[in-house]
């Protein structure tokens, strides 16, 4: 599973539910999508960016081990 299609159709509002969405679910069974986040920080659209370091902000307030 990819984020990319995710947070790009998340362009409207650049909300933190969809990152707290993803995080959750890295926390819980799909380490590969914090992975994902951390290479989309370097993308051309701003939302996806916002929406990758979300991700990679719950992730690090919960287990900052990873």
């Amino acid at each position: 599973m990819t984020i990319l299609p995710q947070l790009v159709e998340n362009k409207v509002t650049v909300s933190s539910a969809l990152g707290k969405e993803l995080a959750l679910k890295a926390l819980q069974d799909d380490i590969a999508i914090l992975y994902e986040a951390i290479e989309l920080l370097k993308h051309h659209l701003k939302n996806v960016r916002a929406g990758a370091a979300k991700i990679i902000e719950e992730v690090a307030e919960k287990k900052p081990e990873l």
